[in-house]
């Protein structure tokens, strides 16, 4: 991973080669997608994914094909 804090903009970029074999979309550029939250709804979702055994970012990027799925069908399938 590397960072860079140039004034008020953070700079990252994530680098994983052992999501080669797990993801088809291995070599894909990347987006980061943020959102703020008020505290108890980062409470309640932290222990939805407690709940789940899951990693925030990991439920987040679960909830989020999930929905592109419903709406555009399948990524992968698609290309």
């Amino acid at each position: 991973m590397f960072t860079c804090f140039h004034g008020n903009i953070y700079i990252v970029r994530y680098y994983s080669y052992v999501m080669k074999d797990q993801n088809d979309l291995w070599g894909e550029e990347r987006k980061v997608v943020s959102s703020r939250l008020y505290r108890p709804e980062f409470a309640n979702f932290t222990k939805i994914c407690e709940s789940e055994g899951k990693r925030v970012n990991a439920k987040l990027r679960e909830m989020i094909r999930k929905e592109v799925n419903e709406k555009m069908g399948d990524v992968l399938q698609n290309g």
